[in-house]
């Protein structure tokens, strides 16, 4: 699946299930891959926010751990947002 068709599914998603954190992350992937770093801690803010709404037995995957984010790990205000979701 393309990115543009990643994002487009997972923008969707957001509409019918909008407090699903996995929506949020995955669209985060998405605009991570694409290059767009606003795009991506907005979701990825949004994806914490959420956090509390993860189905019973699924985990809240760790960006730093996801090679979708692994260029951004060393820019420090990327990190420095990141650390402030946690």
């Amino acid at each position: 699946m393309s990115l543009t068709k990643a994002k487009a599914l997972f923008e969707w998603a957001i509409t019918q299930e909008p407090e699903y954190p996995m929506f949020y992350y995955n669209l985060a992937c998405a605009f991570a891959e694409m290059g767009n770093r606003d795009q991506t801690l907005k979701n990825l803010r949004l994806a914490y926010k959420y956090k509390g709404n993860m189905i019973s037995g699924e985990n809240f995957p760790d960006p730093k751990e996801d090679s979708s984010f692994s260029k951004y790990l060393q820019d420090k205000e990327f990190s420095a947002e990141l650390g402030k979701m946690r």
